[in-house]
């Protein structure tokens, strides 16, 4: 029926599962969606895990949201946003979807601003990698206000610090710094150890009452080194692009 291809195109835009709230928001009022709902269910296009439908196979949910045009689609995504932004469903795990459909809809400002507080809600709480893969996916994105690429780098460089990562979180500062113009930064580092054991791996170094400061180029590279000397050594800090 009618109703049940309608149907089957929510869910597909919506994702391979959808909740059922969620699903009859999006739809016309006038849409029979229990009797559309039992229909596709009876065909196997979905099954019904109790709170939410979800499509039988990948292939259909393909094949639903192929049907709709490029318009439907747009408009379709934006409804989704809008259901999905309001409370209580605007979860940190919900904002990687939310994001999606914002950018799907044609709001490239919406869907910068959502990825990134997904990626900072992500790292908050120790999930990196999904805090990473939102700055990679706010940096993808066309058309967005340059300060948001901005902040994407920065977010990228922390969460790759955190992982270890540090030539590519220096690549990405380098990147950053050269999009606004300004020179590479130089990293410092404090040392209780002395000017003479510093020496022997950094130049410039200069002794300051007990404080030895040293300066290196390569921001990655100098961390990386930190993290397999003494515990004396305090952390690294970047100094204001020269």
């Amino acid at each position: 029926s009618r109703d049940a291809q309608r149907v089957a195109c929510v869910i597909a835009v919506l994702g391979r599962r959808a909740e059922l709230e969620v699903i009859a928001e999006l739809c016309p009022p006038e849409l029979d969606l229990p009797g559309a709902t039992s229909e596709l269910i009876a065909r196997v296009t979905l099954e019904d895990d109790g709170s939410g439908l979800r499509f039988a196979h990948d292939r259909l949910r393909e094949g639903a949201y192929a049907r709709l045009s490029a318009s439907e689609r747009t408009a379709l995504h934006g409804a989704a946003a809008a259901a999905l932004a309001r409370p209580p469903r605007r979860t940190r795990d919900v904002l990687p979807a939310l994001a999606q459909h914002l950018e799907r809809a044609g709001d490239a400002a919406g869907a910068m601003t959502t990825y990134l507080e997904a990626a900072t809600r992500h790292r908050e709480s120790g999930a990196y990698l999904t805090s990473l893969e939102m700055a990679d996916r706010a940096l993808a994105l066309e058309g967005a206000p340059q300060g948001g690429y901005d902040l994407a780098r920065v977010r990228r460089a922390d969460i790759l610090g955190v992982l270890n990562r540090y030539g590519e979180a220096s690549d990405t500062i380098a990147t950053l710094l050269a999009d606004v113009g300004v020179g590479p930064a130089q990293t410092q580092f404090s040392s209780e150890n002395g000017a003479a054991s510093l020496r022997e791996h950094f130049g410039e170094v200069s002794q300051r009452d007990v404080e030895t400061l040293a300066t290196f180029p390569d921001h990655g590279a100098a961390t990386a080194y930190l993290a397999t000397t003494s515990p004396r050594h305090r952390g690294a800090d970047r100094d204001e692009p020269r």
